[in-house]
């Protein structure tokens, strides 16, 4: 799991705190997103944003992408870095990307929602670079209620129905899902894209 919110010491603190007490949240990755990895191009570096402990980033480096790992905890980060070789850890805030313009291959972002950032995540994408991105919608508050599901519990990081699609415009969709869902990784309500960045003009 990302750490689901971006900036601020009480964030920071509350995941630090999470990743050093509780091995739940090293969970399998998701497998629509394992997939759709397969559709980076080789060689090009792949930004696994709000990365946790490397869950994606692992399936990436093991693809034969390059991966830089970022998150805003030091201990997720390190976690991510040592899964495998071709993984270069960063910590960093996601509003505070230190990642040059058009640089990267591909994104891979998952359970992170920081809506103010996806006109940088487009800008970081080299012309044909993917953008794949998976997290909750508001019906996952259904399963929280349950007691299925423990975060988020916060609508402020849950999507509305459809809203993924709105966010990554104007890049162009590949592949796109939304709704319940259940794999390795649990049962939950996500939406989840493939995008792509055109060549510019």
């Amino acid at each position: 799991m990302g750490s689901l919110a971006s900036s601020g010491g009480n964030d920071r603190d509350r995941w630090k705190a999470r990743y050093a007490a509780d091995t739940r949240l090293d969970r399998p990755p998701s497998a629509w997103v394992a997939e759709r990895i397969e559709w980076l191009r080789e060689g090009r570096s792949v930004l696994d944003l709000a990365c946790g402990s490397g869950r994606h980033a692992m399936v990436i480096a093991a693809k034969g992408r390059p991966v830089v790992a970022l998150d805003f905890v030091e201990s997720a980060v390190r976690l991510a870095a040592g899964r495998h070789p071709m993984v270069q850890g960063v910590v960093a805030d996601a509003l505070h990307l230190p990642i040059a313009c058009g640089r990267l291959g591909g994104i891979v972002c998952v359970n992170f929602l920081e809506r103010s950032i996806f006109p940088s995540l487009q800008d970081l994408l080299e012309p044909g670079g993917l953008l794949i991105y998976e997290t909750y919608t508001l019906d996952q508050l259904q399963l929280v209620r349950e007691g299925r599901a423990r975060a988020p519990s916060d609508p402020r990081y849950l999507l509305e129905r459809g809203e993924l699609l709105r966010l990554v415009h104007p890049l162009t969709v590949l592949d796109w899902r939304e709704g319940y869902v259940e794999d390795e990784a649990g049962p939950r309500y996500v939406a989840s894209v493939v995008a792509r960045r055109e060549a510019l003009a």
